[in-house]
């Protein structure tokens, strides 16, 4: 039988770092990010519920569920609950699929689940510790995420030969990034009252944080997890 693991946090944490490491050393890690956006794309009938509900832009080939719908989401709780229901089965069952075929392997019997928020199907049917990736500076944390996204955006544009930018091109882009930091801002804040929900009805799953302020503490925080865990 496999433990599933939830490794979460805020965007920014570090929380990817550490889930990289975790495979570094052998062990099994699922991207509910990665994971959702293939559901999306291969599933007809969710692909039909959000174009019926959004309109054909909806869902985007090799992305999944588009920035539109997502800012939607993050305003309205309801659509919220909505689209996460639709896909809690679906999530459910590829992780539950992938649990079974790694029983039949040697690989060590702890699956970690990299996610923002704890999945309610994870609170229902696994067994398992959830490990909260914490960063102390939140207005630091942002700002490093932000000129993360915009330096991959300037290096997109030199691939394509369109690095110099007019000044109207240049307020746009500014726009793009302060609209991309208060998605973040949203996203912190669903996730902040996700949390909450999961922590008031999971008593029995308690969260173990571990603080990455240095934001090069991955390697020992993926020792700590194990450690924990193997206690």
């Amino acid at each position: 039988m496999f433990n599933l693991h939830i490794i979460t946090g805020h965007i920014g944490s570090g929380k990817s770092s550490v889930s990289e490491e975790l495979r570094s050393r052998g062990y099994s890690v699922i991207d509910l990010d990665s994971l959702t956006k293939d559901v999306v794309l291969t599933t007809p009938e969710i692909k039909a519920a959000l174009t019926a509900k959004f309109g054909p832009s909806a869902v985007l080939p090799y992305v999944g569920i588009s920035d539109s719908v997502r800012r939607i989401a993050l305003d309205d709780k309801i659509v919220y609950d909505w689209i996460d229901g639709m896909l809690s089965v679906y999530l459910s069952e590829a992780v539950h699929r992938t649990c079974r075929f790694l029983s039949r392997t040697e690989l060590p019997a702890n699956l970690f689940i990299e996610s923002a928020v704890v999945p309610q199907w994870m609170n229902e049917r696994a067994r398992g510790n959830v490990f909260r990736i914490v960063v102390s500076d939140k207005d630091n944390r942002i700002d490093r995420v932000v000129n993360r996204h915009k330096t991959a955006h300037r290096i997109e544009t030199e691939r394509t030969g369109f690095c110099c930018l007019s000044s109207e091109e240049y307020e746009k882009n500014k726009k793009y990034l302060e609209d991309y930091r208060q998605m973040i801002i949203k996203t912190d804040e669903l996730q902040d009252r996700l949390d909450e929900e999961f922590e008031k009805f999971s008593a029995r799953r308690p969260v173990k944080e571990f603080v990455n302020d240095n934001h090069d503490d991955f390697k020992k925080i993926a020792t700590d997890i194990l450690n924990y865990i193997m206690c």
